[in-house]
């Protein structure tokens, strides 16, 4: 079938599906309004949303159910066919993906808002918001090849975290000496990085987490590592923070967060959620509703789009600085 069939036949199908919501709108919206959105105008796009939630499944988040009906009536085999047009034309891309009203305590929990993302102006949790404060990206390059994503602040000397996937140079000499950084719209085009954990085994085989010292982020705002039980966090609501793109209306260059919640089968390996993510969140931190680190963001999928967003655990990156006398953080530090 040709892409323009396809298209065709998709905005047919979408018409179709949007009369039939219509049909319901009412009664979506005391649904909306049962749920505790308030009458805030910005919380009653959640309850219009959920009016167009078989709209928002055709654009956007077939993804999670790859055999869906509507994916084989669009005449797509695959996800990754579908996303390749998408990124081309933008024809499937999700319009809404990009939040319309604020994340606040009252609605974090709302499972409407689960797969949007929400700019650093619209996070009206002050520990969440505090914590972007230390969230920066970056990239690294050698003579033929660059890398790069994002990176949280954890010292007030500057120790960052990341993914150590996102330092992985794949052509030409692959040490890492300088960082190219935008940490709160300020660049540091040639920062100083000394490695202080990089797995030996790599990513693959190893943990997938990197601690660096970057002087030049010394005495920014940091976060502080969660003491938490994984295991016993199931349910509990999180929030990813990072510079995510891979879609047509996000670039790579703004900081989102998003949230959602901890999922069963977390333990101290391994932190599952379910909060929306794309590629350029790999390296981000996922923090609770204090503020606290409780992981770095590390699944990294070649379509961009993942179901379970999972994080090294906190207790690995603790594990690794007592390991190198760097713990308890706020020691004093032999020159």
């Amino acid at each position: 079938m040709s892409i323009e069939k396809r298209v065709e036949q998709h905005e047919v199908i979408q018409e179709t599906r949007v009369g039939r919501t219509l049909n319901g709108f009412i009664p979506w919206a005391i649904v909306a309004l049962g749920l505790g959105l308030g009458s805030n105008p910005c919380n009653l796009a959640w309850g219009a949303e959920r009016v167009n939630a078989e709209k928002h499944q055709v654009q956007a988040h077939t993804h999670t159910h790859p055999e869906t009906d509507v994916l084989r009536l669009q005449g797509f085999k695959t996800i990754d066919e579908r996303e390749k047009l998408s990124l081309k034309t933008g024809k499937y891309a999700s319009e809404d993906i990009r939040a319309p009203g604020d994340l606040t305590n009252a609605n974090a929990d709302n499972p409407l808002i689960k797969h949007y993302f929400f700019d650093k102006k619209q996070v009206k949790i002050p520990a969440v918001s505090k914590a972007c404060d230390a969230v920066f990206t970056f990239e690294t390059s050698n003579e033929i090849d660059k890398t790069g994503g994002t990176g949280v602040i954890i010292s007030d000397d500057g120790l960052v975290v990341t993914a150590e996937h996102c330092l992985v140079l794949h052509n030409g000499p692959n040490d890492v000496k300088k960082l190219s950084i935008n940490h709160l719209g300020k660049s540091i085009p040639l920062a100083n990085a000394e490695v202080i954990f990089r797995p030996a085994e790599g990513y693959v085989k190893g943990v997938d987490i990197a601690i660096l010292r970057v002087p030049e982020l010394a005495g920014k705002p940091h976060v502080s590592l969660s003491d938490a039980d994984v295991e016993k966090q199931e349910g509990k609501t999180v929030f990813s923070i990072g510079y995510p793109y891979q879609h047509p209306n996000l670039d790579g260059k703004t900081m989102y967060v998003s949230a959602g919640n901890v999922k069963k089968g977390s333990n101290d390996r391994s932190v599952r959620s379910d909060a929306e993510a794309r590629i350029g969140n790999s390296g981000g931190p996922l923090v609770d509703v204090n503020g606290l680190l409780l992981g770095i963001n590390t699944t990294n999928s070649m379509s961009g789009f993942t179901d379970t967003l999972t994080a090294e655990p906190s207790k690995v990156i603790k594990e690794i600085l007592v390991g190198r006398r760097l713990w308890p953080l706020d020691l004093p530090r032999l020159k």
